[in-house]
């Protein structure tokens, strides 16, 4: 992780990385990257990672946004391109898709915003490795903004298979045959397993359950002397006091709580 408010924002795993204000090591290495917004500091590095990618004889990654950033960030591939020289451009290199969380791609089909192409062509969810994807959900700031959650899919057999297996009245060759028969023989649980907020008010992330619970959450929390910079001032810049989240610390479930994106002015 590296993140200081109005500098730097980029959190790599294993298999994505989470906004793009700086390009890191394993950064480059990611093909999947989701960014929360369009400021420079979360989103500022795209060309620089889809340049070194292409260096690398890498294939071109794939860049998630919110819609209203799908335009503006292939513009600036372009513009790159041209500053650089180079005939081929950087969008040429690079998969900017729109993602949208899944209940505000089905308010705008409601609503009928659906008309705007960006908005309708957005996906709402993203598989990274065959057991995990990556979803978006909402958040607060001064520009339209969201966080992303990873979800891993685990197999079960269900339970009266298992009850009948442990019996010894079912044998594992008769539950390949009916695998190839088509018949379900195993039960499908998701669970939460990482959870990134970009940057929001503390408030958007209470009314997600899932990044609660989710095994690693990855939170802004851009102020925490409340005697420079009160909460009323994070709430009202749509960022997160550590007041915040200690008042409200019993919501947290989660094993692990990393917060980030500390403001400058501490250093």
């Amino acid at each position: 992780i590296r993140s200081t408010a109005g500098r730097e924002t980029c959190v790599s795993l294993t298999r994505a990385a989470f906004d793009l204000g700086v390009v890191t090591q394993r950064a480059v290495y990611l093909a999947h990257v989701f960014i929360s917004h369009g400021h420079p500091d979360h989103i500022g590095a795209v060309p620089q990672h889809v340049a070194r990618r292409r260096l690398l004889n890498l294939p071109p990654a794939s860049y998630y946004v919110p819609p209203c950033c799908v335009q503006p960030l292939r513009a600036v591939l372009h513009a790159m391109a041209e500053l650089d020289g180079n005939p081929t451009s950087l969008a040429e290199h690079a998969q900017v898709v729109a993602m949208l969380p899944p209940e505000n791609a089905a308010t705008n089909a409601r609503s009928g915003d659906a008309e705007d192409s960006t908005v309708a062509a957005a996906v709402t969810e993203v598989s990274i490795a065959r057991d995990c994807v990556v979803r978006a959900w909402p958040t607060t700031h001064r520009v339209p903004s969201q966080g992303y959650s990873m979800w891993r899919n685990k197999k079960t057999l269900k339970p009266v298979l298992a009850a009948e297996l442990a019996a010894g009245r079912l044998s594992t060759r008769q539950l390949g045959e009916l695998r190839r028969d088509g018949q379900e023989i195993e039960d499908v649980s998701s669970s939460c397993v990482f959870a990134f907020s970009g940057d929001t008010t503390l408030q958007a992330v209470l009314d997600y359950p899932p990044a609660l619970e989710a095994d690693a959450l990855v939170l802004e929390c851009t102020y925490f002397d409340a005697s420079r910079h009160p909460v009323s001032l994070a709430q009202e810049r749509g960022h997160v006091h550590l007041d915040e989240i200690v008042a409200h610390a019993s919501a947290f479930r989660n094993r692990r709580l990393v917060l980030m994106h500390f403001s400058d002015s501490y250093t």
